[in-house]
């Protein structure tokens, strides 16, 4: 064997259990990297997963392009394209329906998402598992979702009352199955015949899509384009891929999520290793002097110490690996609700686990042996403490803040593309890593301003705490660093909600109430509902998702959406029941220019983003149809963005906008083909509540749905909530495994010290003031990561909010995290005050004599 592998086993297998907590703080780092990244990658392929349900197999598809229906005599003349080999016609719209055998006193009625298929076809375009029953395969036959079939009491076999103006129509339940949520879409809740459900809604002959399945080898895309042309302008022919263009963005965004998580976890990961591994860095840097002092050389000591950490590095992977993929697999399963996928482990995280632990195994491995190079074998072997240097705490902090004041430039290009990618992978890491080298400093004004006053309260001589404190800066600031992870994560995850929910949602003024259909609002119900007693005033409202030309205004180009929600509004019961703020223009003058049809209003995002406002002119459209209109006025935005979103009333290209555009009803009609009245915002009388307009609705206009004002800010809170869960679970896991890294590190940390504590008992201390001594240090070190933690994440998200009003021009006040924070700093001191526990216990049982013969 040679020498130097034979050094690094001795030096291992010398000290068993100091190489034991060290393996183990290895384990717990590679554990951290892989449990996130895992995770992370479950919940983006469950949500790719949820597409492939929803878009289903289809080659290409015919739709309209402003979300409104077409004759079914197209799907005719689809069907007689040589290269088409099947075609299934699809209609959705909303069914108001009830048990069949409820008395019509008290019927329990639900009004539902309905899409209408050709059933012989259906399953060879569409996958989807019953929870029981079987597949319709005759008219008058539906399936329902597990959901609504639980509220209403419904059970395979059972049948189905329709309201209806005039008929009495009846479907029986063949199938039950469960919806997947995806994210804010809301999809069909009932599969059935389409012409049953065209004749239930009045929509004869009209279908919303058409899906096409082609021949083998034939070009999909050469298709298209060849075919294109014999449609009208405003339906389109395309690849049903792109149909995925909303959904895939949002996994991409994900993955940018996912980067950024990424890169904070690997960094804190490496650092907590390295710390582990340099325990002890003198009495190390003195072995090895011994060793160069009987003839071993420098080249020598490099390799065993590289083996000594190789060795170590591959313990934690062993370990870590299938550590992190079991704690990510129980967050996953935690979650099933929202993640209804299967587990996946994340490759690329399990090799950036690997890398990041053998390069910080090698480093902190390497670090004692170039110390011990520096200086001569008798020098080294003196080295019993050495009193740290100015010049290398001020470097830190210099150094700290350097990369934390650098991010501050990298803003300075125009291009708010530029400037996110830049703090994607610069300004990020830059960032993180100020903020661990911060925590030196930090560590120093916390000892000199709190030590003495922690002494005092503990009995312990402030001398003895501070000085032993003051010895170790860098070790004790580091050590720290690895305790901040989670309550930065934590910090940060809450300051962006809370900041986006009062700074934006909560300021949102919405109506009252929403009545939507996604087929269309006709105008005998319009007129049906508007004469309602209790109903104050009504706004009809159209709403088509057009696509931006020629700029991208908000977020990432080919990562955020090209479309704005349009909405078609009538001026006068419009601006009566949003009482808008006008940023730019004069009102009088703006209406009577949208009354030409050729002028837009636009939301403050435009302006805000893109410096996008009055007398500047937009091209709005979608693949033929394209048409640019002058901008008359810039408005405070009504939140009936988040109404469509909400309301799941942007179906037809599956993709979200952020953003809304406004025009005179007509003119959008006119423009975009597409005249229906979608939802009509509702003002009723105050003596009224929200359920009984519900149910004056559902009998009133059979088959339109509706939500009040207070649903839809409700319902966005409880999302965000969820969402919030998810990232708290991870923030506390991460903070959960870093305290547990962090007091290996400590327990190897006290070890290391025993002849330092048996000297303070050799002069008289009690067993007693070492425990007090142990536990405040490690309350030392719990303080100074809450500080650094809660600084870190608040700036952090500041960042994030920038970034929101840079690309979406929402403008956002921060919102101090005090009940999250405090929540945070509770839990990390408690878990580092246990962490120290078990060492500062063995202290308790070792005599004086055991501990100074520990040299």
């Amino acid at each position: 064997m040679k020498p130097s592998w034979q050094l690094a086993l001795n030096s291992l297998a010398g000290r068993p259990r100091r190489t034991l907590l060290i393996c183990g703080t290895a384990v717990i780092a590679c554990a951290l990297i892989v449990m996130l990244t895992s995770g992370f990658y479950s919940a983006q392929t469950s949500l790719e997963m949820q597409i492939d349900q929803l878009i289903g197999s289809a080659d290409a598809r015919v739709v309209h392009q402003f979300n409104n229906r077409f004759s079914v005599q197209w799907l005719d003349t689809i069907n007689d394209w040589p290269e088409v080999e099947d075609t299934l016609g699809s209609l959705v719209s909303t069914l108001t329906i009830s048990r069949s055998e409820d008395n019509q006193e008290d019927q329990n009625t639900q009004t539902v998402l309905a899409t209408g298929v050709d059933l012989d076809r259906f399953t060879a375009f569409r996958d989807i598992v019953l929870k029981s029953g079987q597949m319709p395969a005759h008219s008058g036959e539906a399936i329902l979702d597990s959901a609504i079939a639980e509220e209403l009491h419904i059970e395979v076999g059972d049948h189905l009352q329709i309201q209806h103006p005039t008929d009495q129509l009846q479907i029986v339940i063949t199938g039950i199955y469960d919806q997947n949520v995806l994210l804010l879409q809301q999809q069909s809740l009932i599969f059935l015949d389409r012409q049953t459900l065209a004749h239930a809604v009045d929509l004869s002959g009209q279908v919303s899509s058409i899906l096409i399945r082609l021949g083998e080898r034939i070009d999909i895309d050469a298709f298209c384009q060849q075919h294109i042309h014999e449609l009208p302008a405003t339906l389109t022919l395309e690849p049903s891929e792109r149909a995925r263009a909303g959904f895939d963005r949002q996994v991409q965004i994900g993955n940018v999520g996912l980067l950024h998580t990424t890169v904070m976890t690997v960094i804190g990961a490496s650092i907590i290793m390295i710390i582990g591994l340099t325990v002890g860095v003198l009495k190390q840097q003195r072995e090895l002097a011994v060793i160069r002092a009987i003839g071993a050389d420098k080249q020598q000591l490099v390799i065993a110490q590289l083996f000594t950490g190789l060795f170590i590095a591959v313990v934690g992977i062993i370990g870590g690996v299938p550590l992190g993929i079991a704690l990510a697999a129980v967050t996953v399963a935690f979650f099933r609700d929202y993640l209804p996928g299967d587990f996946q482990i994340s490759y690329p995280g399990v090799i950036l686990a690997i890398c990041g632990t053998l390069c910080a195994g090698c480093i902190g491995a390497v670090y004692p042996a170039w110390l011990a190079g520096r200086v001569t074998p008798l020098e080294a072997m003196q080295r019993i403490a050495r009193k740290p240097r100015l010049r290398g705490i001020l470097i830190c902090a210099g150094c700290g803040i350097f990369m934390i004041v650098l991010p501050y430039f990298l803003r300075l290009p125009e291009d708010h593309e530029l400037r996110f990618w830049l703090y994607s992978y610069v300004s990020l890491p830059l960032l993180i890593v100020g903020y661990f080298l911060l925590t030196v400093p930090m560590m120093i004004l916390l000892i000199a301003a709190l030590g003495s006053p922690l002494a005092r309260i503990l009995r312990i001589p402030a001398d003895l705490l501070k000085g032993t404190l003051f010895v170790r800066p860098f070790r004790n600031g580091l050590t720290a660093s690895t305790l901040m992870i989670g309550i930065m994560l934590l910090v940060a995850f809450e300051v962006v909600n809370q900041s986006f929910l009062s700074g934006w949602v909560d300021q949102i003024r919405f109506a009252d109430g929403f009545a939507y259909r996604i087929s269309g609002i006709t105008k005998e119900q319009h007129q049906a509902i508007a004469d309602l007693p209790f109903i104050d005033l009504t706004c009809p409202t159209s709403n088509t998702q057009v696509r931006i030309y020629h700029q991208q205004i908000f977020g990432i180009e080919n990562l955020s959406s090209p479309y704005v929600t349009c909405i078609g509004f009538e001026p006068e019961s419009f601006f009566t029941m949003n009482h808008v703020d006008w940023i730019q223009g004069d009102p009088a003058q703006a209406i009577d220019q949208l009354n030409d049809g050729n002028t837009i209003l636009v939301t403050d995002r435009f302006l805000t983003a893109r410096d996008i406002g009055l007398g500047d002119s937009l091209t709005l459209g979608e693949g033929r149809v394209q048409r640019e209109f002058e901008i008359a006025g810039v408005i405070s935005s009504p939140g009936l963005d988040v109404v469509t979103t909400m309301l799941g009333m942007q179906s037809a290209y599956l993709d979200y906008s952020i953003s809304c555009v406004f025009m005179d009803f007509d003119a959008a009609g006119e423009h975009f083909g597409n005249r229906d009245i979608m939802f009509l915002q509702i003002n009723w009388f105050d003596d009224v509540d929200a359920i009984t307009v519900e149910h004056a609705i559902r009998e009133t206009a059979p088959g339109v749905m509706f939500h009040s004002g207070k649903w839809i800010r409700t319902t966005i809170h409880e999302i965000v909530d969820q969402f919030a869960l998810v990232e708290y679970t991870i923030a506390l896991a991460s903070l959960i495994l870093a305290c547990l890294a962090a007091g290996n590190i400590i327990v190897a940390n006290i070890r290391n010290r025993r002849f330092e504590y048996g000297i303070v008992r050799a002069v008289g201390g009690h067993r007693s003031l070492l425990f007090r001594l142990v536990l405040a240090e490690a309350g030392m070190l719990a303080l100074c990561a809450i500080i650094v933690g809660l600084i870190a994440g608040v700036h952090l998200a500041q960042k994030d909010i920038v970034n929101a009003r840079d690309l979406i021009g929402i403008i956002v006040d921060l919102v101090l995290p005090w009940r999250v924070g405090l929540i945070g700093a509770a839990i990390t001191m408690f878990l580092t005050l246990l962490a120290a526990l078990p060492g500062a216990m063995m202290l308790l049982r070792r005599n004086p004599s055991s501990l100074l013969h520990s040299i």
